[in-house]
């Protein structure tokens, strides 16, 4: 029963590891987004800045999806309720933040939650609506800058909303553990800019 839960689990970690966003610009385009990108960061950001914009949105559309089909799968095979589902959630967002490709070097797996929170969906999962809309907010109504930080704001509000909803242990400890893989990758990469937050017509620094 538990070796399931860990079969999905290790094929989504393999999802995830994959780096789509630097394979992409580093064999098509020759660019090495990590070296030239303005954060080093191996993410779709890097490719919009060093190669294109159309790159860059077929490595978000990637990115989201190998978080999204092994989640999405894995609820039409397994039980999303019990606690071990909450392996195959955190597993293609850790694979992403500490890729083996990249000598566990990875991006800030912002992609790749949401696509793991929108698989989760098939499982009546709520996460990905929050986060949509939590972002929303910290983005255009009491918006937090840099964007590192706004990203650790609602990461936190993410895991106080997992533990308030308590949709059941898997889903729960899955996006709790998600959110904080997040966080981390957020906090080791902070923008420089100090953090402010502006409201319509005051801003707070």
């Amino acid at each position: 029963m538990v070796l399931q839960y860990v079969l999905f689990a290790i094929c989504g970690f393999i999802s995830g590891s994959v780096m789509y966003s630097y394979l992409i610009a580093k064999h098509f385009y020759n660019v090495d987004i990590t070296v030239e990108g303005s954060d080093g960061n191996p993410g779709m950001t890097n490719v919009m800045e060093c190669v294109g914009k159309k790159q860059g949105l077929v490595c978000l559309l990637l990115d989201w999806l190998k978080g999204f089909i092994p989640v999405f799968l894995a609820c039409t095979k397994l039980d999303p309720s019990n606690k071990w589902f909450a392996l195959v959630i955190v597993a293609p967002v850790l694979g992403h933040a500490f890729s083996p490709m990249l000598k566990g070097k990875g991006g800030k797996a912002i992609a790749v939650t949401f696509g793991v929170f929108a698989g989760a969906l098939a499982a009546g999962s709520d996460m990905f609506w929050s986060l949509c809309v939590i972002l929303i907010i910290f983005s255009a109504i009491i918006v937090i800058k840099p964007h590192s930080v706004r990203m650790i704001f609602s990461m936190i509000w993410q895991i106080v909303w997992c533990i308030v909803k308590r949709e059941s242990l898997g889903l729960m400890f899955g996006g709790i553990f998600s959110s904080v893989i997040v966080i981390i990758k957020h906090v080791m990469n902070k923008d420089k800019e100090k953090a402010h937050v502006e409201l319509p017509f005051k801003k707070f620094k």
